[in-house]
């Protein structure tokens, strides 16, 4: 199925295989049949095969934003509370998983939606709804969960507001130090390879200007996401890399 699953054991205790449905589909198809990935253990295949289904259009990703639930599970609803919906902390977990993995088109794309769906049902209700229902668009569950927009101010900050620099669950920002008009940056990192051979940034810097980006001393190659924000991919050649990552106006 492409996805990681529940494991039934027998009264011995020993593994006997993986929970599924009468029709033998996995019941786990899902975003919890997906963590493995944001935890770090997948192989490379596992890792392709998990991106594939995060990705598709036929499996987790929706018009709104990652389905907590494979669209194509035989146990799939566009009723139900966890099943049919979109979570936004789930979401974040994800988002922060695509920044470790160099996979920062998708984590843009990620908040970008989540962004535009979150402002779409606030304008209309003026409601901090809890999840959001892939069928309509529309926020449901309570809509007094003020702490649900966390996740959501902090895509905001990470993309559009300046003196931000956000990294993936697998890079420590050890010291980090903006120019007061948000023009330059430098930042000391260490970074946890985990498997990967790359990792993704993002800095939000003042608009307006062009930049230049430098990690250990030597320029690398930026993707401008927006005026002033920057997306910046590092190669990781050895399990922990430490260095200084500067960011300064052409």
């Amino acid at each position: 199925s492409g996805y990681f699953g529940y494991v039934v054991h027998d009264d011995d205790g020993n593994p006997q295989h993986i929970m599924r449905t009468e029709d033998g589909a996995n019941f786990n198809m899902g975003l919890g049949g997906c963590y493995p990935l944001f935890s770090g253990i997948c192989s490379d295949e596992q890792k392709q095969i998990i991106l594939e289904r995060i990705k598709s259009g036929q499996h987790i990703w929706s018009d709104i934003g990652l389905s907590a639930v494979d669209q194509s599970a035989p146990y799939f609803r566009i009723d139900g509370y966890w099943n049919g919906t979109v979570w936004m902390p789930h979401q974040w977990f994800f988002w922060k998983t695509m920044l470790d993995l160099g996979e920062a088109d998708f984590a843009y794309i990620i908040a970008i939606t989540a962004l535009d769906i979150w402002k779409k049902e606030t304008e209309l209700s003026y409601n901090c709804m809890e999840h959001f229902i892939i069928e309509t668009g529309r926020g449901a569950g309570w809509h007094e969960f003020s702490g649900l927009s966390t996740p959501v101010l902090c895509w905001y900050a990470a993309y559009f507001r300046p003196g931000n620099l956000t990294t993936g669950l697998n890079t420590w920002i050890t010291a980090q130090k903006f120019k007061n008009d948000n023009t330059q940056l430098k930042a000391e990192l260490t970074i946890y390879k985990d498997n990967n051979d790359r990792c993704s940034l993002v800095a939000c810097m003042n608009p307006g200007r062009q930049y230049k980006v430098f990690w250990i001393d030597k320029e690398i190659d930026h993707t401008l996401l927006s005026d002033g924000t920057l997306s910046i991919d590092l190669k990781l050649d050895s399990d922990v890399t430490s260095g200084v990552l500067r960011i300064e106006v052409e």
